[in-house]
């Protein structure tokens, strides 16, 4: 049960910073779904945590909004810190 809430945590965390690099690049829902063919509907689900994001998603994700891997993981120690 610990390791599906860290998972959580991961996803949740990841989620927020596509949110955040993405808007930094001024780029839409849709703009970014099409870059790496899923729907607006699937990145806004891995925006919330709602689904997870496969690390091919995530690479690609990071180059696309001028970031790294490294970046859109940042903070997964600080999360799992707050329990």
């Amino acid at each position: 049960m610990a390791n599906d809430l860290n998972a959580q945590g991961f996803y949740v965390v990841v989620g927020g910073n596509i949110e955040k690099y993405r808007k930094l690049q001024n780029d839409s829902l849709q703009s970014l779904a099409e870059k790496i063919g899923v729907t607006k509907k699937t990145v806004h689900r891995y925006e919330r945590a709602e689904i997870r994001i496969s690390i091919e998603k995530l690479i690609q994700v990071a180059s696309i909004l001028n970031t790294t891997v490294e970046e859109l993981t940042s903070g997964i120690l600080k999360y799992d810190d707050t329990k």
